[in-house]
């Protein structure tokens, strides 16, 4: 992705380094030894100017670090957090299930930090993989922290069972510096109070379906636990496969995302099963239902989701702006499904495309 740096005169080009065959192709995930790490390029002069990973060696600055020992494919996410038109983060997702903090706003790339912000993954049923980028909603005046949002799922195995995902949120500190002294991870799935450092688990909705006294205590642990969690299988059932497949949109409150779950085929099918799709649509702070999708007149936890016609891999939902009539409507397009969030137009959710020309006569 084009950037600008606060350090560097030129636009840079940032960069995850990609996806390793070896490793992510077979059915278990091997030991990666390529694709671990970012980069940073001069866009002008394609200049090397810094890389991180566990053995860094070809640019300007190098920046070790041990933990990177996961292919990277999915796009960095970069973040402007103060608004001063530099790039001051970059948030990267490995196939480990781990998402790292790049800080990039000191003038001198050498004290650019590199900290393991999430550690989600496993083995055997918890080996999730991030294969796309998170979306980030900035801090505001009612929560003081930047949410970071994606699921997991590994779209090169569609057949999959084993793997159980989930979708995140994470709260992250919205200070240019902040760092971690030992990542998030997952809280205690089913557990109804929240832990510092730790993603409550809101498989169970109990925020918006449960009892008065089961709201309250949603309600705190989800102001004390370091973001949320949902699973994407029914506890208590044999596992479905189901997986994310793509990035994350947020709108007005309701982020959107796509999911696949495989299905069996008949022996007598004349054609393929493209597996069942579902696309979701959930309020970011909490994971509860945002959109009346049953037309049941009551937001329930049946209501996250609805079926997309025709299975496959619904795309990533692709925020759009639109004037009509002098008023301006917001909403996101997946495929051929046109999703419009519920509640008032944020107004800061709009992305700015720049471009740079040079006339060398």
């Amino acid at each position: 992705m084009v950037a600008k740096l606060r350090y560097q005169t030129n636009p840079v080009l940032i960069f995850s380094l990609g996806y390793d065959a070896a490793a992510n192709d077979p059915t278990i995930q091997g030991t990666a030894t390529m694709g671990r790490g970012v980069m940073v390029l001069d866009a002008t002069t394609s200049n090397p100017i810094w890389q991180a990973g566990p053995a860094p060696a070809s640019a300007t600055f190098n920046k070790t670090v041990a933990g990177m020992s996961y292919a990277i494919p999915a796009t960095v996410a970069l973040y402007d957090s103060d608004g001063d038109g530099n790039i001051d983060r970059i948030y990267a997702a490995d196939t480990g299930a781990n998402v790292w903090r790049i800080n990039v706003d000191d003038a001198n790339p050498a004290n650019w930090t590199v900290n393991q912000l999430a550690s989600l993954g496993g083995t055997g049923a918890n080996a999730r993989k991030f294969l796309y980028t998170l979306d980030i909603i900035p801090a505001d005046t009612t929560n003081n922290f930047d949410s970071l949002l994606l699921g997991s799922g590994d779209r090169e195995h569609p057949f999959d069972k084993a793997i159980i995902n989930r979708y995140y949120m994470i709260k992250d500190d919205h200070g240019l510096t902040a760092t971690r002294s030992s990542p998030i991870t997952e809280g205690t799935a089913g557990s109804i109070t929240g832990v510092a450092g730790q993603l409550y688990d809101a498989t169970s909705n109990l925020i918006q379906v449960g009892t008065s006294t089961q709201v309250a205590a949603a309600k705190t642990a989800f102001s004390t636990a370091s973001g949320w969690y949902v699973i994407l299988f029914t506890p208590g059932k044999p596992p479905t496969g189901e997986k994310v497949v793509g990035g994350s949109t947020t709108l007005a409150g309701t982020v959107y995302f796509g999911t696949n779950m495989p299905t069996a085929v008949a022996d007598n099918a004349c054609v393929g099963n493209l597996g069942q799709a579902r696309l979701y649509a959930m309020s970011y702070l909490n994971g509860s239902a945002t959109v009346d999708e049953n037309k049941s007149g009551t937001l329930t936890t049946a209501d996250r989701y609805f079926m997309r016609a025709g299975g496959g891999y619904p795309p990533t939902p692709v925020p759009i702006s639109v004037v009509i009539g002098g008023k301006t409507y917001q909403g996101a397009i997946s495929g051929t499904q046109v999703l419009t969030p519920p509640g008032p137009t944020l107004g800061r959710r709009y992305r700015t495309f720049w471009q740079r020309l040079i006339d060398k006569n």
